[in-house]
């Protein structure tokens, strides 16, 4: 016991080290290629049994394609996966790259109710090491009983343990990290297997794993998995990092969003990314782990991006390019404890690995419509009809007007303020620069702000000055009394269908005036022909439509000269609002709005409108 106590805990007898892993988490593959590469071993041993040693090393040498090795166990199947991020698969690998002698020297007896229980984040192996992490997970381990079919196993494979410690000078066994502290303890008292070496797996098959399925296989999300080994390939030997596989995760996912939909991009901004990121920081806070779930990423994701944002993030995790098309094994799809065999049909099926459970959580996503969904709704548009827009952003943008329409009245006030000295009273305030301009005199100055008569009669909001990009343009009526008469020019909302008679525009330049009046397109009506650019048609729409003497203009831009004497030609007044003084994000729900192909659309149009 004491010779127990003091040996390294990660060594058995005099040439055997140890590598205890978590089945299919890639940190313990990298952790077995690091040792492997950094020592001189003369033996590879894994826990498999002998008579998978056939199917398996030829699965390995087929990787990186994914695969299973299946064979009938009792009234079920038993499947070994074979993938990248598996720290025995790589264990083999490296053996067979290397021809050193690779003994598989696992019991050959069902592990069927083996469950691996729920250990710590495995990611602070990167901080602390593989020691001190074993050591700090040891209490959260269950160790074997005598009798039970675990203790059997851990009997056996120590046993072939010492006979490997006598044969070679170094040994490198690479085994579940529930078993380790139970092979150690027989491998030191030398206790005698209980039960004699059969043969369980004499008809063992290679499957090729289905692309829909292989997230059902790996440990790691197939995306991650593929970037481990993209990593295992390169040059540099620079070690593989979770938490920035999880990133490029996310950035490629953003590339592929934007590239099918590059009117989304415009809120997945970078301080977008960084917000998920940090979103993502706390929901692991919340969990006590070091790196998100699965489920986490797309919860950030959709919380970020939106549901197709989120939707899409799950086809990403899902994605592993390591598909061979041409491939001579027959086809596996994986379920949930259940598989579809090629030739064999639907049948339960288990892994053997002893790996950690997963709970299922569910989560409402909807995909944004692909490209060709969306050329057969816009070949179905048709003609006649009778287009109109979307109530509920009609009240949004209303109520935005209105908040406008009170600023530019503020601003009105704050030009006619008058500045005095202060006598006995403070009237609208202290006017802090005439107070600092006249600081010799020890004199306070304070304004008074008149109360302007009148109202803003329209508002003109310019959002962007590139015609080419806005080949719409339009006059709509009111349909009710607080709704206002609107002017704009846009981008061609056929061109942009999201569903059944539902298109999407955004505004390029748009005139809101209220109260409402019936007036002629502004675009076809000869009185405005010639006048300049697109914002001076509007500019002058507002001065010529408004029924009061000041108009409200957001733009990035000051109003030009020529705005200014069309002004005082009408015997109007524009108000400037720069459109910086509004949030980026309320920009862009201002701009963006749908037309219906008729009334009855809107029955259904929530659906596709987010």
């Amino acid at each position: 016991m004491s010779e127990l106590i003091t040996t390294d805990i990660l060594s058995m007898g005099k040439h055997i080290q140890c590598v205890p892993i978590i089945h299919g988490r890639s940190i313990f593959a990298q952790e077995v290629r690091r040792l492997f590469l950094e020592n001189s071993y003369q033996c590879i041993a894994v826990e498999l049994p002998s008579s998978l040693y056939e199917g398996v090393s030829q699965a390995v040498e087929y990787l990186p394609f994914i695969t299973a090795v299946v064979y009938k166990e009792g009234p079920e199947y038993c499947y070994v996966p074979v993938e990248p991020g598996e720290g025995i698969m790589e264990a083999i690998r490296l053996g067979i790259q290397e021809r050193l002698p690779i003994e598989f020297i696992d019991l050959e007896v069902s592990t069927k109710s083996i469950k691996s229980p729920d250990l710590p984040d495995e990611y602070a192996i990167q901080k602390l090491g593989l020691k001190k992490y074993y050591q700090g997970v040891l209490p959260f381990l269950s160790f074997s009983s005598q009798g039970n079919t675990q203790d059997e196993r851990e009997q056996w494979m120590a046993k072939q343990l010492r006979d490997l410690d006598e044969r070679f000078e170094k040994v490198l066994f690479v085994c579940g990290m529930a078993h380790l502290e139970g092979i150690r303890r027989h491998f030191y008292a030398k206790t005698k297997p209980q039960k004699n070496q059969g043969k369980i797996a004499e008809k063992a098959q290679i499957y090729s794993v289905h692309p829909d399925g292989i997230y059902l296989l790996t440990g790691e999300t197939p995306y991650l998995t593929y970037l481990y080994e993209k990593n295992r390939q390169s040059l540099d030997m620079k070690s593989f990092d979770k938490t920035d596989g999880l990133k490029e995760l996310l950035l490629e996912t953003r590339r592929e969003y934007g590239r099918d939909f590059p009117e989304e991009l415009e809120k997945l901004t970078p301080g977008s990314m960084q917000t998920m990121l940090t979103y993502l920081r706390n929901l692991c806070l919340i969990e006590h782990r070091l790196t998100p779930s699965m489920y986490d990423l797309v919860v950030a994701a959709q919380g970020i991006g939106g549901s197709g944002f989120g939707a899409r993030t799950v086809e990403m995790a899902k994605f592993y390019p390591f598909i061979d098309p041409f491939t001579s094994y027959p086809t596996l799809r994986m379920g949930l404890d259940e598989g579809w065999m090629e030739g064999l049909g639907l049948n339960k099926m288990h892994n053997r690995f002893d790996i950690p459970e997963f709970s299922l959580k569910s989560i409402k996503l909807e995909k944004r419509p692909r490209k060709e969904k969306k050329e057969k709704w816009k070949k179905h548009w048709g003609d006649g009809q009778t287009d109109c827009s979307w109530p509920p952003e009609d009240e949004i943008i209303e109520k935005f007007t209105a908040h406008v329409r009170k600023k530019a009245m503020g601003l009105l006030g704050e030009d006619q303020a008058r500045v005095e000295k202060f006598t006995s009273s403070m009237k609208d305030g202290l006017d802090m620069r005439e107070t600092l301009r006249q600081w010799h005199t020890s004199e306070i100055y304070v304004k008074e702000i008149p109360a302007v008569k009148g109202e803003v009669g329209a508002v003109l909001f310019i959002f962007d000055s590139d015609y080419e990009k806005y080949p719409w343009r339009s006059t709509w009526l009111a349909e009710h009394d607080n709704e206002s008469t609107l002017c704009f020019y846009a981008t061609d909302y056929k061109e942009d269908t999201i569903g059944p008679g539902i298109g999407r525009a955004y505004y390029g330049g748009a005139l809101f005036i209220y109260p409402p009046i019936n007036i002629p397109d502004i675009w076809t009506n000869p009185r405005f022909q010639n006048i300049g650019t697109l914002e001076d048609t509007l500019v002058m729409a507002a001065l010529r439509y408004s029924h009061s003497r000041y108009v409200a203009m957001v733009s990035t831009k000051k109003p030009t000269v020529n705005m200014k004497k069309m002004a005082n030609e009408e015997g109007k007044h524009l108000v400037y609002i720069p459109l910086s003084n509004f949030s980026a994000s309320t920009i862009r729900k201002l701009r963006k709005f749908h037309v219906l192909r008729g009334h009855h659309i809107r029955g259904f149009a929530q659906k596709y409108i987010r």
